[in-house]
């Protein structure tokens, strides 16, 4: 089956801002300092860690670390999936 002219485009975009948002460096912006700082406190984050950021970002991380090698960039990673796509539908 062959794709039309736009929807190659659209998902020709959305792989590039993917690649872009979820392969920056980290301290490139302020928040991505922040949440490698908490999945620094992954092994507490049932006790006082939990309620400090959304449900998805510790189910992410769960997953982050038992399925994949465990790194922050995977959240980052994940999440870019999720809102580049999201944001393009």
């Amino acid at each position: 089956m062959m794709l039309n002219k736009k929807t190659s485009y659209i998902i020709f975009i959305t792989i590039f801002l993917v690649i872009i948002s979820g392969f920056r460096p980290i301290g490139f912006d302020k928040d991505s300092i922040s949440y490698v700082a908490m999945l620094d406190t992954y092994s507490t984050f049932f006790t006082s860690n939990f309620l400090i950021a959304e449900p998805t970002f510790w189910l992410f991380e769960a997953f982050n670390q038992n399925f994949l090698d465990g790194t922050p960039r995977n959240i980052f990673i994940i999440y870019a999936i999720l809102g580049v796509t999201l944001k393009l539908f």
